[in-house]
């Protein structure tokens, strides 16, 4: 027998970072691989290096996950950044996940940190991978799922588009942090947190070039060796997917919390899709956004201002 589908109504004031005096206390959940092949996205080290370089915000720790690399390798990677970024001795980092959470929900060190500061405060958290520490916490701590501002995740798009980011129709990415754990960003979607996705089809709005790159290079140590673990990530995009640049995925869920004014959202419903035809390719579940379809409401973020992009190169430097 099939449940009612209980939808959290939302105000947009739920969805927006508070705007105070005060640093808004976020924490990052991620699953970075920067510098380990050319194949391998740099966007989590550009969010990581902007959320170290952003006055509004109070980084309170970093859980790291499985996704695009293995989870003990995140980690390694994770304390790496913050080496070369100057944040190691500030900012706690955690191991999370290796592989998908159900049906057992086991604590990790990072689920447990995540669960010991919401004991204490409220927090903003910004998701760059596939949801398995969230999800934990919210299972094994439902009483703390209060304390969860908003979640601000990489992940989402509109039913029937496909994730192309070259000229070549066959080659496309998947919404791959909802497809590596998908019951993870079930229960986050049907939590009742506020829900913020910068998914995407926003991602597509900003394209770093190798002019860009080069602006880092006249920034501190950190911005130069930032630009140095991009140019192999550059060249992919450049000699295999035929683009001029790459997209800063990662970056644009820091930049929805740092600076809110230039994107564009709205509340829309969204549930987790599935597409039989989809599925022999690795595809199918994707967190589908639409007013024409019954969901949860999230608050879609689609554009963003171009004056973003030149913010973020000068933050960054």
């Amino acid at each position: 027998m099939s449940h009612p589908l209980n939808i959290t109504k939302h105000s947009l004031e739920e969805f927006k970072p508070r705007s105070n005096a005060s640093k808004l206390p976020i924490w990052i959940d991620t699953d970075p691989a920067c510098g380990q092949s050319a194949t391998n996205d740099v966007d989590d080290c550009w969010a990581l290096m902007m959320a170290l370089r952003s006055p509004e915000l109070d980084l309170r720790g970093i859980s790291t996950t499985f996704g695009n690399t293995k989870g003990e390798t995140a980690l390694q990677v994770a304390r790496q950044v913050f080496g070369h970024l100057g944040g190691a001795a500030r900012t706690p980092i955690y191991e999370g996940s290796h592989d998908q959470g159900s049906p057992e929900w086991k604590s990790t060190q990072a689920s447990e940190a995540i669960a010991s500061i919401l004991h204490r405060e409220k927090l903003t958290i910004i998701a760059q991978g596939p949801l398995t520490n969230i999800a934990t916490v919210i299972i094994n701590y439902p009483n703390l799922v209060k304390n969860i501002d908003r979640i601000v995740i990489v992940a989402g798009k509109r039913p029937g588009d496909l994730f192309h980011p070259g000229e070549q129709w066959c080659f496309h990415f998947r919404d791959f942090n909802i497809r590596k754990d998908t019951p993870a960003a079930k229960i986050v979607l049907d939590s009742g947190i506020p829900l913020v996705l910068t998914p995407f089809e926003l991602a597509t709005k900003v394209t770093i070039m190798r002019s860009d790159l080069d602006k880092l290079a006249s920034g501190d140590e950190a911005a130069q060796w930032l630009r140095q673990v991009s140019q192999p990530w550059m060249s992919f995009w450049e000699d295999n997917l035929h683009k001029q640049g790459f997209h800063p995925f990662d970056a644009l869920a820091v930049g929805y919390v740092t600076m809110p004014e230039l994107f564009n959202c709205e509340i829309l419903p969204a549930r987790i899709g599935f597409s039989i035809f989809l599925e022999p390719f690795g595809l199918g579940h994707d967190l589908e956004v639409s007013q024409d379809i019954k969901g949860q409401q999230v608050y879609y973020c689609s554009d963003v201002d171009r004056r973003f992009k030149d913010r973020l190169i000068e933050r960054l430097m």
